[in-house]
């Protein structure tokens, strides 16, 4: 699902190179503490841990409106549903389905833990999914570019969404300068690359979130969501962890 004011135009390798002077910032992603809040999407089946203290916590949710896109509080509730990757015959069910009290259609999201999160209109960019294989994405709108994510590696014969030396960048525009910060590294990629999920400005602040898949190997199968704010970067960084959950698997 995309809004009507969504501005997206897929660029070449090419097309990038000689935008100016670049300001290179470190690689973020996959950061060893855990991020502090919470990451849910909604009426997907996920484990049974991840439900845990839903009632002690203050959830919004991301929903598409018939202007656009907002944020709006709501109340979790949960059904148990098998889990079949994960349990042989005789075992209790546990997957966990996750939904809320609305007359409409489900959020897409829902986010707890996060004071930069409020309630009331975002702008968003993209919703869907879309796979990240070597080329651009420019996000933004005709009087707004929030970012470009670019992706670059060296196919690896004729293997499906297998690369070598592949890299997921986020940049941006300030003062004349391209700040840039690497998302997504890895020595080759098996049979998959990052995923792009959601794509705006959840926290308000005029700068690029996302809600990105990270995986480059197929092994497993399982997904991670990683959601990245502006608010959460670090000295240096664009964007910081700020939630994630992996679900999902073979």
């Amino acid at each position: 699902m995309k809004s009507d004011c969504t501005y997206l135009k897929r660029m070449s390798i090419c097309g990038l190179v000689g935008l100016g002077l670049v300001f290179s910032i470190a690689p973020a992603i996959l950061a060893s503490a855990a991020p502090p809040g919470r990451l849910i999407p909604a009426t997907h089946v996920i484990f049974d841990y991840d439900v845990r203290d839903l009632d002690a916590t203050e959830w919004l949710g991301l929903f598409q409106t018939d202007d656009g896109y907002a944020l709006r509080p709501v109340t979790p509730s949960v059904a148990v549903v098998p889990y079949e990757p994960y349990e042989m015959e005789g075992d209790e069910p546990m997957g966990r389905v996750v939904t809320v009290a609305n007359e409409g259609p489900q959020p897409r999201f829902l986010f707890a833990g996060l004071p930069a999160l409020t309630a009331g209109p975002i702008v968003t960019l993209f919703d869907g999914s879309s796979g990240l294989p070597p080329g651009g994405l420019t996000l933004g709108q005709p009087d707004m570019l929030l970012g470009v994510l670019l992706a670059e590696g060296t196919p690896l014969g004729t293997q499906r969404d297998s690369y070598a030396n592949y890299s997921l960048t986020l940049s941006r525009w300030e003062d004349g300068q391209q700040q840039r910060q690497v998302l997504v590294e890895a020595a080759e990629t098996y049979y998959r690359v990052p995923w792009l999920f959601w794509a705006g400005d959840i926290d308000g602040d005029g700068k690029m979130d996302l809600i990105i898949d990270p995986q480059t190997n197929i092994e497993g199968s399982a997904s991670l969501l990683q959601l990245y704010l502006s608010t959460m970067a670090a000295e240096g960084e664009l964007v910081g962890l700020a939630a994630e959950i992996g679900y999902g698997g073979c």
